[in-house]
């Protein structure tokens, strides 16, 4: 119906989709994806009423920018039904596992291994993605207020955005708000430019940003306040992490404002390792921590290579948390942490300066900080097993 940034328009008006905020339009939005990915087109959420496109799961194809224009909104809908929100086969939680799909979807199992008591990815055959955009300055909102955070659904949550098994994605110029579980989760996907966006969660579990055993990420320009970890870089958990085996690396989050929110993490999911991580220019306003790096016995895995620097904070309960015992009851597998490198942090009005907490049987080993000041701390720093300059 029209060129737009030189793609075809397909408006999901024309395939009957009705943005009054009643009508469910799951069917028409996703035959648009369908149809504009054979024309690398755009698919459209324009505003002709009320501009709020209500929603069950969507599947994105390749080639397509999925647009959501200024004033309006794709709005998960209140209705949980498996109809609205089918199960299918995902990582839950660093596990794989058949659970809730996302409100906006990537790559999709069409074949599942049922029979298999095998830890890790069961899926036989998976449609991977290319070249996939979000995009248009408006808003998708997860409906996670009502009733995803109370029983029966607690378990079953879906993440808003679950971008399974996508090679070249960008997310840009979008307000994501309100998930049911973690807010935008790329899985086994590469290749990956998020910025400008914003992230304004509330619920528990609401993780901003959470790449997930992805490689070549890129994350800035963005404001990130949450209800739970701001960014959590993940690569899998306990034996079913490293039976996928599938590392995060080459990762870059730098020109990024936070607000609320438990830190920028990674872990607690690393068992198949997270390498070469940079963190740069950040701010920090209310986050109960900034550099979090955390993991617990049995997760095995390795974190290495791993970068904060130019950080501003205040009013942080913990500057710096690196830790192996986010779950001091658990046993197994130790992770190994080593090589990080903390330098220019400035922090005032704090709890607590540091920790550094690491297990018995594997040190922390080669962690340098350069140029970290705190001030205005109630308690200092706290180190175990943790070796290194300072």
């Amino acid at each position: 119906t029209g060129i737009s940034s030189g793609r075809p328009i397909c408006d999901v008006k024309d395939y009957g989709a009705v943005d009054d905020g009643k009508v469910v339009n799951t069917k028409s939005i996703q035959s648009a994806i369908d149809d504009c990915a054979s024309i690398a087109g755009q698919v459209l959420l324009k505003k002709y009423t009320n501009g709020v496109y209500v929603s069950g799961s969507l599947w994105l194809n390749s080639s397509i920018d999925f647009h959501v224009e200024e004033g309006v909104t794709l709005l998960g809908s209140a209705n949980k039904s498996l109809h609205n929100f089918p199960l299918t086969y995902s990582r839950r939680e660093g596990t794989m596992m058949v659970t809730r799909a996302s409100l906006v979807n990537g790559g999709k199992c069409l074949s599942l291994n049922t029979t298999s008591t095998q830890p890790g990815d069961n899926c036989l055959q998976w449609t991977k993605l290319g070249n996939v955009t979000l995009s248009g300055g408006g808003v998708i909102d997860g409906n996670g207020d009502s009733g995803w955070y109370e029983p029966p659904y607690t378990k079953v949550r879906p993440t808003l955005l679950g971008l399974f098994w996508i090679n070249g994605l960008e997310i840009k110029e979008l307000t994501l708000t309100n998930p049911p579980f973690w807010t935008l989760h790329p899985v086994f996907s590469s290749n990956i430019h998020i910025h400008n966006i914003n992230i304004t969660t509330f619920g528990p579990n609401t993780d901003g940003v959470d790449p997930d055993s992805c490689q070549n990420v890129l994350v800035e320009n963005c404001y990130i306040s949450t209800g739970d970890d701001c960014i959590a870089i993940k690569s899998g958990k306990d034996e079913d992490g490293r039976a996928v085996g599938i590392q995060t690396s080459n990762v870059v989050i730098q020109d990024m404002v936070f607000g609320r929110g438990h830190g920028i993490s990674i872990g607690s999911e690393m068992s198949g390792d997270v390498v070469n991580v940079l963190f740069r220019n950040l701010t920090l306003d209310g986050t109960q921590r900034g550099v979090r790096i955390k993991s617990q016995a049995g997760r095995g895995g390795t974190v290495q290579n791993i970068t904060y620097t130019d950080m501003t904070l205040v009013n942080v309960d913990t500057t710096i948390s690196v830790t192996m015992f986010y779950s001091s009851h658990s046993s197994g597998v130790a992770p190994v942490f080593k090589d990080f490198f903390i330098s220019n942090i400035f922090s005032t009005k704090v709890s607590t300066a540091g920790e550094f907490l690491c297990l018995d049987g594997s040190p922390c080993s080669n962690i340098s900080m350069r140029n970290v000041t705190v001030t205005d701390f109630s308690h200092g720093f706290s180190c175990k097993n943790a070796h290194g300059t300072a």
